[in-house]
């Protein structure tokens, strides 16, 4: 049995190509583990539109293809391998600190139940990083991310499997 997404060759074919190559492969490979899913067990009278084993059939192909794909993409990504790491590695450190509490100077303090009025001390933080500084390590941060998936582009286009 055949099916036109895992058909198609890899051979000569760009690192940009590939990529999206391997996104579509993935989301096939979804759409055939849901049919076996969905299509196993049915009603005699009722056959469904997909034969589970045939689709089970497909989805381990699927698989072989994925694995020789992905195995390709390493090689030829071996050269940007560390712009890759970095990339990702920056991207984590902007979503994590997206949300640093850069709060400062005296808050209210909302008193305990059953707390005297004399008990209620208003509390004063320090931000080591303050908000000026967060957004200027963001923004540096976002422009390296945008650099970096520049030169990878330019790398995946010109660069095949």
């Amino acid at each position: 049995m055949s099916h036109p997404i895992i058909d198609k060759s890899i051979t000569g074919i760009s690192l940009a190509r590939a990529l999206k190559y391997k996104n579509e492969l993935a989301t096939t490979m979804k759409e055939l583990l849901q049919r076996v899913q969905n299509n196993n067990s049915f009603n005699e009278k009722n056959p469904p539109a997909y034969n589970s084993a045939e689709q089970l059939d497909l989805l381990e192909a699927a698989i072989d293809k994925m694995a020789t794909l992905k195995a390709a993409i390493n090689v030829a990504n071996a050269p940007v391998h560390h712009l890759i790491v970095k990339m990702r590695e920056l991207k984590g450190l902007l979503a994590g600190m997206r949300g640093l509490d850069t709060i400062a100077g005296q808050q209210p303090v909302v008193a305990r139940y059953g707390a005297l009025q004399a008990e209620i001390v208003p509390e004063v933080r320090i931000a080591t990083i303050d908000e000026l500084l967060k957004d200027q390590h963001l923004a540096d941060w976002q422009a390296q991310i945008n650099l970096l998936q520049e030169q990878l582009d330019e790398f995946n286009n010109k660069t095949n499997i």
